[in-house]
């Protein structure tokens, strides 16, 4: 029993583990530079990944319009629901 709980209860004076290897990615210092070219280089990507999200409620209207008043109310209520969790 003991040799099977080492695992989830590490002992404490052993070395740390090893830290993940790199991605290869470079990281960027956010604190130097411009503010304005920081908050655009962030905010290109949420609105592209916004425009496909909006994308996707907008055809999910067009088939489900025809089934009625009550689909479209559904569909809509949801894309709502979905971009104010997005935000």
């Amino acid at each position: 029993v003991a040799a099977s709980t080492a695992a989830f209860f590490p002992n404490p004076s052993s070395p740390p583990l090893p830290a993940p290897h790199s991605t290869g990615h470079r990281m960027r210092d956010l604190t130097q530079g411009s503010i304005p070219k920081h908050l655009i280089s962030l905010a290109v990507p949420i609105g592209i990944g916004m425009l496909f999200q909006m994308l996707y409620v907008l055809i999910d209207l067009y088939f489900v319009s025809r089934l009625g008043d009550a689909a479209i109310a559904g569909v809509g209520a949801a894309g709502n629901l979905q971009f104010l969790v997005m935000a």
